[in-house]
């Protein structure tokens, strides 16, 4: 993904993540077969966990795919790889400057019922502090 189409946003703009996307055929169901998607959403779990936490939301979607995942769900995950690719300059920063850096702030987000499949929620909040982020969820 080192040479890919550079890319703004974490998920192509319109696109929603859906259990069922389309008619399932047979070179679609072989083709994934092929495809190590559950170890690269683990490898983006990963990079979430130690360095992005900006892409904990998405990823989270991602990986409720992991055991049926469809070509859409894997073009999603290379568009996320070259999301990556094109925001690598950007990261958890702790520079303690400025005159607020004790200031704890905090921010939250809810998106109610929005999973299609299951209707549930999902909340999520983050807490920066001296400029980088300490504390962050997110939770179906």
């Amino acid at each position: 993904m080192i040479n890919c189409k550079l890319v703004d946003t974490p998920l192509p703009i319109g696109q929603k993540l859906i259990k069922e996307m389309g008619p399932k055929d047979i070179r679609e169901v072989d083709l994934m077969k092929t495809i190590p998607y559950a170890e690269i959403v683990s490898c983006l779990m990963y990079v979430m966990t130690s360095a992005r936490p900006n892409l904990f939301f998405l990823v989270g979607q991602v990986a409720q795919f992991m055991a049926n995942p469809r070509l859409v769900h894997w073009t999603i995950v290379k568009h996320i790889f070259c999301y990556i690719q094109s925001t690598k300059d950007i990261g958890i920063k702790y520079d303690g400057e400025g005159k607020d850096i004790l200031k704890i702030q905090g921010w939250t987000n809810s998106n109610w019922a929005r999973d299609q499949d299951f209707r549930k929620s999902t909340s999520e909040y983050i807490f920066p502090l001296i400029g980088g982020a300490i504390s962050w969820q997110c939770k179906k």
